[in-house]
């Protein structure tokens, strides 16, 4: 992220994406950029690991492999929740400090994923496993988008 940072600063880039906006803010992206540009499209998920030897797992009874796995499934919800709450903070701090939101139209975010489509179509039609997953995330979105009413409240504080 250094290095990100000074080659915003010194314009050999003019943009960035890094991370969550408690993140960026984090790593002051907000003292060298003035536009945060939303949503991102590009990054829709969040991945979590836990990594383990597999000899050492094989040889866990069932019952500690439930309790590892419990426990990583907690301690991601646990994460997630916290990320996003910090992150609705950084935010107010990213527009107190000056900086500009921008939402990109539902025009745009439909032409970036039309192009994305198709080059994600491209690779399904060279790998067979490729297109197993993206046959499996694309029903996700499609399921998503069922909830999108739901889940895209206003919240107005007064």
């Amino acid at each position: 992220a250094g290095e990100i940072y000074t080659a915003m600063e010194r314009g050999v880039i003019d943009g960035l994406e890094y991370a969550s906006p408690w993140d960026n803010y984090g790593l002051g992206f907000h003292e060298i950029g003035k536009y945060v540009v939303l949503p991102g499209w590009h990054s829709t998920s969040t991945a979590a690991f836990l990594m383990v030897n597999k000899d050492v797992w094989a040889k866990l009874p069932d019952d500690l492999k439930n309790v590892v796995e419990s426990a990583a499934y907690r301690t991601y919800l646990h994460q997630r929740a916290y990320e996003l709450m910090e992150s609705g903070k950084a935010m107010k701090k990213m527009r107190d400090y000056g900086c500009q939101f921008i939402r990109l139209s539902d025009e745009d975010l439909k032409a970036l994923d039309e192009v994305g489509q198709k080059i994600l179509n491209k690779y399904a039609s060279q790998n067979p496993f490729f297109a197993k997953v993206l046959k499996s995330v694309n029903e996700f979105k499609a399921l998503m988008k069922e909830l999108e009413p739901l889940e895209n409240i206003s919240y107005t504080v007064k």
